[in-house]
């Protein structure tokens, strides 16, 4: 449904056959899920400015699936369930899409985890959020999951997803996923 602006707008990245199936999969179902908080248009843009590099897909692998955002890089494990591998590959891009960069293309933060430089620290940051910020990217693909059919009993964020769900309960769903989203 979104290939052709898909091809358009990320022809230039050369991404191969795998890794564009994955993009348009993930836009479709965002739209279907989300697309009253994002356009597909804005949601590939974000995918254009924050991932370079095809999907790699590891055979041992101790998660399910990362997202680099420094270098725009998602590895997912190879996973033999398909629904498994989908719901991994939805959290992954939500992280690509909700991280913001600065006029130097550095990381500024992703969803809800903040970068601030810290100069006691050997590497010279330390990530804040990183606990809510996963919690609220596993209950939105939880409830994409939920809204493509998937059920899915394993979650590593259990506890982090219910205090999102407990935090949406007061401040409103729509108005977390649009902080989220920004």
């Amino acid at each position: 449904m979104y290939r052709e602006k898909i091809n358009q707008k990320l022809a230039h990245k050369n991404f191969n056959q795998q890794t564009l199936n994955m993009i348009e999969q993930f836009v479709t179902e965002f739209d279907d899920t989300f697309g009253e908080y994002l356009s597909p248009d804005e949601v590939i843009e974000r995918i254009e400015n924050n991932f370079n590099y095809k999907i790699k897909k590891k055979k041992r692998s101790i998660s399910s699936g990362t997202y680099n955002s420094k270098h725009g890089k998602i590895s997912l494990k190879d996973e033999e369930d398909k629904d498994r591998l989908s719901s991994v590959m939805f959290h992954e891009f939500l992280h690509c899409i909700t991280t913001k960069r600065d006029s130097n293309n550095n990381v500024l933060y992703t969803g809800f985890a903040r970068k601030y430089t810290i100069a006691e620290i050997d590497e010279g940051m330390v990530v804040i959020g990183v606990g809510v910020n996963e919690g609220m990217t596993e209950m939105l693909t939880q409830m994409n999951d939920l809204n493509h059919g998937r059920i899915l009993e394993e979650n590593s964020y259990m506890t982090l997803t219910q205090q999102m769900k407990n935090i949406s309960y007061i401040t409103q769903l729509s108005n977390l996923i649009n902080t989220f989203l920004f």
